[in-house]
C-alpha cells in the first residue's frame, strides 16, 4: 500500500512538471507510463492503478491534440517557404529544412467595387485614358476633314487643267505691282509674263473685252515678222500641246478673259508643212513691234501681208482667226506724266486720278466702264505710274486747242515723243511705265 501511494505520488509531481513546459519547446516523444498489475494486488492497489492509467491517458490523448496542432502549423509554415526547426543534439546549432512547396488551388472570388476606395487613383486613371482617348478620335476627324479637302481641292484643280490644254508655259500672265518706291521700279520685261498655266473667269465681271473674231484663209503669221518675237511670250505664244481649233478657241477665250490689257489679237493652228506645228498666237503688244513693212497697221493688215506673201512665195498656208477692230495699243518705256502730261492734274475733265487702282487689270476695267459712260470725251491713254503706283489717264479733251492740242495730234505722237524724252534722259529703264493708248 504505501509502495502504491508512494508511485502515485511520483506519477502527480511528473504530471505537474509535465504541464509546466512552454508551448514554444519542441514537440518530443514521450512514452506512456505503464504501471504493471500485480497477481496479488488487493482492490485498492487495483482501483489506484486503473485512476492512474485513467489520467495518463488523458494526458496522453491532450498531448497528442497538441502535438497535431504544432505538427499542422509546421505544415502550413512550410507550404509557404519558410524552414521548420527540426530537433537536433543540443550541442549542434539548429538545422532548417526548407519543406518541398505544396501546390494549393487557388479560388478567385471577384468582387463587385461600387465605389472608389480611399487612396485608390484607379478612377484618375480612367478619366486620362477616356480623355486620351477622346483627343485621339478628335485628331482622326480633323485629320480625315484636311484629307478631304485636298482631294476635293486636287479634284477642282484636275478639272479644271482638264477643261483647258496644258500649256508649254509655266509663268502667269498676271501683271506684277509696280515698286513704290520711284528709285526701284520693274523692268518692263516684266510687266507682262507668259501665257497662264490655268484657266480662270476674268477678275471683274464688267470687264469687257473685243469678241468679234474674223477668218483670214491662207495665211501664216508667223512668216517674216511673226516669227521675231517668238521667244518672248509676252509678244508671241506659242502651245504645240495644242492641235485643234476647239481647243485653240477655249484656250485663247480663257487667256483673254483674264488679262484683257493685253489680249490674243491673233492666231491660228499651223500647217503640217510649218516648222512648229500646234497654236501660234500674237498678242496685243505685238502690234507695237518693228513689223517691217506691216509696223503701224493691225491685225487685219498683218495677216493680209502674210497671205500676199504666201501667194507669191507659192508656200502654203492655213486659217487665221483675228480681231478686226481693236484701237488699243501698248507701248512699253513711257510716261504720260511728263512734259504737258503733268500740266492738268487738277482739271478731271482732262486728267483723270484713281489711286486705288494699282494694276493693269484694273486700269483696264476701270476704263472700259468709263468710256461706255462718257463717248463724248472718253480716255484715250492711261497706265499705272511708277512713281506712286496708281492710274493715271488722259481723256479725248486733253488734244483739245486749250491742252495740248497744239502740240500734238493724237496719243500716238504724244507716247512716241515721251519715250524718245526718256532714252535721251537715260531714264527709260527706271522711270518708265507700260502706257495703253488708242489710235482710234
Amino acid at each position: 500500500m504505501a509502495k502504491a501511494n508512494a508511485q502515485l505520488a511520483q506519477f502527480h509531481n511528473k504530471n505537474i512538471s509535465l504541464s509546466s513546459i512552454d508551448d514554444t519547446c519542441e514537440d518530443e516523444m514521450v512514452a506512456p507510463t505503464i504501471i504493471q498489475s500485480k497477481h496479488d494486488e488487493s482492490d485498492e492497489e487495483k482501483g489506484q492503478r486503473e485512476s492512474v492509467i485513467a489520467v495518463q491517458d488523458k494526458m496522453r490523448v491532450q498531448e497528442t491534440s497538441s502535438s497535431l496542432r504544432k505538427s499542422m502549423l509546421k505544415h502550413n509554415r512550410a507550404s509557404l517557404g519558410f524552414g521548420s526547426r527540426v530537433q537536433s543534439p543540443r550541442n549542434e546549432s539548429p538545422i532548417i529544412v526548407r519543406q518541398e512547396s505544396v501546390d494549393q488551388q487557388v479560388t478567385v472570388v471577384a468582387t463587385l467595387v461600387t465605389r472608389d476606395r480611399d487612396g485608390d487613383d484607379s478612377a484618375a486613371l480612367r478619366k486620362k485614358s477616356i480623355c486620351l482617348q477622346k483627343m485621339l478620335i478628335a485628331l482622326c476627324i480633323v485629320f480625315c476633314v484636311i484629307i478631304a479637302g485636298v482631294a476635293f481641292m486636287l479634284d477642282n484643280s484636275r478639272k479644271e487643267t482638264a477643261s483647258m490644254p496644258s500649256n508649254a508655259y509655266t509663268e502667269d500672265l498676271t501683271t506684277e505691282n509696280l515698286s513704290i518706291n520711284p528709285s526701284t521700279p520693274p523692268s518692263n520685261l516684266d510687266i507682262f509674263s507668259p501665257s497662264p498655266s490655268a484657266v480662270s473667269k476674268p477678275s471683274s465681271p464688267n470687264i469687257i473685252w473685243p469678241r468679234k473674231w474674223k477668218l483670214g484663209t491662207h495665211a501664216d503669221i508667223g512668216v517674216g515678222a511673226g516669227s521675231y518675237y517668238t521667244w518672248n511670250s509676252k509678244i508671241t505664244v506659242r502651245n504645240e500641246q495644242i492641235t485643234n481649233e476647239v481647243e485653240a478657241f477655249a484656250y485663247i477665250e480663257s487667256m483673254n478673259s483674264k488679262h484683257p490689257q493685253n489680249p490674243i489679237i491673233m492666231w491660228m493652228i499651223t500647217p503640217p508643212t510649218s516648222g512648229f506645228v500646234g497654236l501660234l498666237a500674237h498678242r496685243l503688244l505685238f502690234l507695237s513691234q518693228n513689223l517691217d513693212a506691216s509696223t503701224g497697221k493691225g491685225a487685219s493688215g498683218f495677216v493680209q501681208d502674210s497671205a500676199d506673201f504666201l501667194e507669191i512665195t507659192g508656200r502654203e498656208g492655213g486659217d487665221v482667226y483675228y480681231q478686226e477692230e481693236n484701237s488699243w495699243r501698248i507701248m512699253e518705256r513711257c510716261d504720260i506724266g511728263i512734259g504737258s502730261g503733268s500740266s492738268f492734274e487738277n482739271d478731271a475733265s482732262i486728267t483723270i486720278h484713281e489711286k486705288n487702282i494699282a494694276t493693269e487689270e484694273e486700269g483696264y476695267a476701270f476704263t472700259e466702264l468709263f468710256n461706255l459712260k462718257h463717248v463724248d470725251n472718253p480716255i484715250i491713254m492711261w497706265e499705272i505710274s511708277w512713281a506712286n503706283v496708281s492710274y493715271r489717264a488722259h481723256r479725248l479733251k486733253f488734244f483739245s486747242n486749250e491742252a495740248a492740242g497744239n502740240e500734238y495730234a493724237n496719243s500716238e505722237d504724244f507716247v512716241n515723243d515721251a519715250v524718245d524724252f526718256l532714252q535721251q534722259t537715260h531714264r527709260e529703264a527706271s522711270n518708265s511705265n507700260n502706257v495703253f493708248y488708242s489710235i482710234a
